[in-house]
């Protein structure tokens, strides 16, 4: 290992006042925690040139000739990341990990032992938040344009101090330019940017940035461009991912329900702001039931749930609460009194499987905290003298061990545990654990397209009859 680094936010924010990437994924932990990976995630592009940064204080400035970089898995926002490097004969190589975990970002290049080429003049420019474009798939293939290069060379310096006094600013332009294309321009809003390609050529220059679609796989979603002008060529591959997974509205789910179904319930739903709390909360709320969710960040998705199951005026109410960090007896006074018949516990961290080691103690701990000790918690808070209801729903991945989970099943497996232990502690609370399959949720969608296990409805009116 030569270096560690936890990027946070305000190094994101910056990264994408340079790059002009202000794709949400990025920047907005609020509406990342609805995307593929359940959280931020560090632009690929900014972790290249931190890592290219490090390798030119260590290799004394060694022009950059070629460069190739893979991104292999997300590195996420306030993670421990290590950076390994060697350096042989000009070819430079790169690996950059989460801390305990496998590759994220692989980076191939040859340097040159020469002098550097004179560096055009770019126009330093800050660029302000944007939304990006949000492209048709059915247009992709026929995209291209140009980028202007841009380049505030007081801020390249501030991030990447060594990287910025040695590479050509032309040169860095162009691979600031390729992540603000990605991800604020083909595909866009819902892109990941996967792999980079680039020659530079001896000369400098300040031309804009042509770009074009070469390929383009709707089966794969997968997306590669061309990329050139007078100092560089290159290649650019990146993905189309699924956007955030709506759940049924309230005039699909009356189809199913009975309007007094749930009449006599009053539901604490955990984690009710989206996915399957967020269906839950409308249905028991169709059903006649009384609804009290909570959320961990989404206060404002948790507002519209309730707004369109009947806000306030119906008895129901959104409370924060964090499972994983807040005491069960925070939400038990912020409940004012109020009694549950039905506890809902679909609280849960990001789940996306990782591809570093076999086992990752750090990721059991966190969802043991959440699943087992969360719940725990809770259900003694709320297990008084009147019966209760708590469902807390399990996995299939127990019994199927996908790679890169077996921490997040081997939690679940603990909170399974400890619920047929509880239910022998408490014999007026009914406690339930069923191994749901992979449903249609921001959780489990993927590049191939969303889960299409059973339906989401049927599902839970399985859940609510127990």
């Amino acid at each position: 290992m030569i270096a560690q680094r936890r990027f946070t936010q305000e190094d994101q924010t910056l990264f994408a006042r340079l790059s002009g990437d202000w794709n949400p994924l990025h920047v907005d932990p609020i509406a990342a925690r609805r995307l593929l990976f359940g959280a931020t995630v560090v632009h690929g592009v900014h972790a290249l040139l931190w890592a290219l940064d490090a390798a030119t204080a260590l290799t004394q400035g060694a022009r950059i000739r070629s460069l190739q970089c893979k991104m292999i898995a997300p590195l996420l926002v306030e993670s421990d990341i290590t950076l390994s490097l060697t350096h042989e004969n000009g070819r430079l190589q790169i690996i950059l990990a989460c801390q305990g975990g496998g590759p994220a970002l692989s980076i191939l290049a040859e340097t040159l032992e020469a002098p550097p080429v004179r560096g055009a003049i770019i126009e330093a420019y800050e660029f302000p938040q944007t939304m990006p474009d949000e492209l048709p798939a059915s247009t992709i293939k026929d995209c291209h344009g140009s980028l202007e290069p841009a380049l505030d060379l007081d801020l390249a310096r501030r991030l990447f101090p060594s990287l910025a006094g040695s590479m050509p600013p032309g040169h860095l332009a162009a691979l600031l330019a390729s992540t603000r294309l990605v991800g604020m321009h083909c595909p866009g809003l819902h892109s990941i940017f996967s792999a980079l390609e680039m020659t530079f050529a001896d000369q400098d220059g300040n031309a804009p940035l042509a770009w074009r679609v070469s390929k383009f796989s709707p089966l794969l979603s997968l997306v590669q461009m061309a990329v050139e002008n007078e100092g560089l060529q290159g290649k650019l591959t990146a993905f189309l991912r699924p956007p955030p997974r709506p759940q049924p509205g309230l005039d699909d789910l009356a189809k199913t329900l009975s309007p007094r179904r749930y009449g006599e319930r009053r539901a604490l739903i955990i984690g009710g702001s989206r996915g399957l709390g967020e269906l839950a909360a409308k249905m028991i709320a169709l059903g006649g039931g009384d609804v009290r969710l909570t959320y961990r960040l989404g206060q404002g998705d948790a507002e519209r749930v309730l707004s369109e199951i009947g806000g306030k005026a119906e008895g129901h109410a959104a409370l924060p609460w964090d499972a994983a960090t807040e005491s069960a007896a925070a939400l038990v006074e912020r409940l004012e009194g109020w009694q549950p018949t039905h506890l809902y516990y679909f609280a849960t961290p990001p789940i996306h499987a990782h591809g570093g080691s076999f086992f990752d103690m750090r990721r059991f701990t966190h969802f043991a905290q959440v699943y087992a000790n969360g719940l725990y918690q809770l259900v003694s808070g709320l297990a008084g003298d009147a019966p209760l209801t708590v469902v807390a729903p399990s996995t299939v991945f127990i019994d199927e061990l996908p790679e890169g989970s077996v921490d997040y099943a081997a939690a679940k497996a603990a909170a399974e545990v400890l619920m047929a232990a509880m239910a022998k502690k408490w014999r007026h609370v009914a406690l339930h654990a069923p191994r749901l399959p992979r449903l249609e949720t921001d959780q489990n969608g993927s590049i191939l397209g969303n889960a299409t296990g059973a339906g989401n409805i049927q599902a839970m009116v399985r859940l609510l009859e127990l």
